[in-house]
C-alpha cells in the first residue's frame, strides 16, 4: 500500500471515529431541551446516553470477530452506514421511543467501530512506523 493511500485511509478512519465519538458526548448538552420537547423525566431522558453506552459496550466484543471475518473496507463502511441510519432516525424522531431506538442503533455501530480503528492502524503500519 502506498504512503498516500495509507494517509488517506488514516484520515478517513480518524474522521469516522471522531464523528462517532463526538456524537457520544454532544447529546449530553441537549438533554434538558430533549426533556422539554418530548415531555419525559430526567431519569427517562438519561437512557439516551446510558442506552448508547450499553449498546456500544455489548457490541465491542464482536469487533474482533468481525475484523477477522469481514473485509475492513466493507466493515468500516457498514458501521458508518448503520451509524448514519441511527442518526437519521434520531434526527427525525417524533417521540422519545424512536429517538432512543436511533441512539441504540448508533451505539451498536460505535461498539464495532471504536475498536476497529486502532486494529486497522496496527495492521497498516509496521511497528517501526506507528509512532509517526
Amino acid at each position: 500500500m502506498s504512503r498516500q493511500n495509507k494517509i488517506l485511509m488514516v484520515i478517513t478512519l480518524l474522521c469516522g471515529s471522531f464523528i462517532t465519538a463526538f456524537s457520544e458526548t454532544l447529546l449530553n448538552n441537549g438533554l434538558p431541551t430533549i426533556m422539554t420537547e418530548v415531555h419525559v423525566s430526567e431519569m427517562t431522558v438519561q437512557w439516551l446516553s446510558t442506552g448508547y453506552m450499553l449498546a456500544a459496550g455489548t457490541t465491542m466484543p464482536l469487533a474482533a470477530y468481525l475484523t477477522n471475518s469481514v473485509k475492513l473496507r466493507i466493515l468500516f463502511t457498514t458501521t458508518m452506514t448503520i451509524f448514519l441510519v441511527g442518526t437519521v432516525i434520531s434526527a427525525l424522531a417524533p417521540n422519545f421511543t424512536l429517538l432512543l431506538i436511533g441512539r441504540l442503533i448508533e451505539g451498536v455501530a460505535v461498539g464495532v467501530n471504536m475498536p476497529l480503528i486502532p486494529n486497522v492502524l496496527a495492521l497498516i503500519f509496521s511497528p517501526r512506523h506507528r509512532g509517526t
